[in-house]
């Protein structure tokens, strides 16, 4: 699932669960922990406190995994010349 479509349907789930509409840190973390394993383990090292920050962190970690990914693909197809 992508990040975008895993933001909406976070959002649609999360407004049934009342302790994450008053606190933006928990939904944060809670958002957080249900992100693929690469995502969780290149945003570690940061603690969001909004759900947004959460949200903008992660679509900007995933887009630079593609830009890199993309980069090796070409690397590999150089070096089969």
């Amino acid at each position: 699932m992508l990040a975008t479509q895993f933001d909406i349907k976070f959002i649609q789930l999360i407004k049934y669960v009342l302790m994450y509409d008053a606190n933006e840190w928990q939904k944060a973390q809670k958002f957080m922990s249900r992100l693929r394993v690469e995502l969780q383990q290149a945003l570690s090292s940061w603690s969001a406190n909004l759900y947004e920050e959460a949200l903008s962190r992660a679509l900007r970690t995933k887009k630079n995994f593609l830009k890199v990914k993309l980069i090796r693909s070409e690397e590999t197809k150089g070096s089969m010349k």
